[in-house]
């Protein structure tokens, strides 16, 4: 989505140390952000957030078009 798992985390309140880290963490599913941490992510990221939820790109696709 054209942005760094740094700069993301960051963006979305955590520590400039750690961000890249936890990011990827959760871009491979080693851990599951709480609901506050995806949904301050789905905000970075204007995208809602159940998009996240979606279990076929082309839902999730849907989903992303509900909030333009």
């Amino acid at each position: 989505m054209g942005i760094s798992q740094k700069k993301l985390g960051i963006a979305a309140g955590m520590d400039e140390f750690s961000a890249s880290a936890r990011m990827n963490h959760y871009e491979i599913g080693r851990h599951t952000p709480d609901y506050s941490t995806l949904k301050r992510i789905a905000e970075v990221l204007s995208v809602p957030t159940a998009f996240f939820y979606a279990e076929e790109d082309e839902l999730a696709n849907l989903i992303k078009s509900f909030k333009r």
